[in-house]
């Protein structure tokens, strides 16, 4: 994609194209290497701030009010990101997902109803950056707006979307069962 984008002069049509290509790829790297919640909202939004530059790389009336539209989006799904960041750490006192994992397990029925909140709005705010319908509106007009390289490193970004939703729910809200509040899990140790 960066060699494309050198060869066909699109790093010039516009200011700062490499350093946002590397932020991009710093945001990208970070968000699937990270093992915590609040550091995969921090390299989202790295991920994010390069991309609305880079969106509007080489300007436009099109391509401007198709970056509006994508700003503002994705402001929208960051602030619900957030929220939903806040409302796990304020059940389970951690951000490490592998932590945090063995709290929600461990959780009392009480909160049970916040984590199931807080699990959907996750699930909501990464299926709208991973284009997933019905949350996809923002893709076409996207992509459609923006120059091709760009188009391409936008793709991969989607797909960090999607791996941040199989990453979530598998890890943090797996479907291990849960073992009665007092007593230890039936077969799991020998009898005394």
């Amino acid at each position: 994609m960066l060699i494309y984008a050198i060869a066909t002069g699109l790093d010039r049509k516009g200011w700062h194209f490499h350093p946002l290509f590397q932020f991009q790829l710093l945001g990208l790297n970070g968000a699937f290497l990270t093992g915590d919640l609040f550091n995969l909202f921090v390299f989202f939004e790295v991920m994010l701030l390069a991309s609305y530059g880079l969106m509007l790389h080489g300007q436009g009336a099109a391509r401007l009010k198709a970056g509006v539209q994508y700003v503002i989006i994705n402001l929208a799904g960051s602030t619900l990101f957030l929220v939903a960041v806040g409302m796990l750490y304020g059940v389970t006192g951690t951000l490490n997902m592998a932590d945090m994992a063995l709290r929600v397990a461990a959780a009392p029925e009480g909160d049970q109803a916040l984590i199931k909140a807080a699990s959907l709005l996750l699930i909501t705010v990464f299926a709208l950056k991973a284009a997933l319908v019905p949350l996809h509106f923002w893709l076409p007009r996207t992509y459609a707006s923006t120059s091709g390289a760009v188009a391409a490193l936008f793709a991969i970004m989607t797909k960090v979307g999607a791996y941040s939703i199989i990453r979530v729910t598998t890890l943090i809200f797996g479907d291990a069962p849960r073992p009665p509040h007092g007593r230890p899990p039936t077969g799991c140790c020998p009898p005394p």
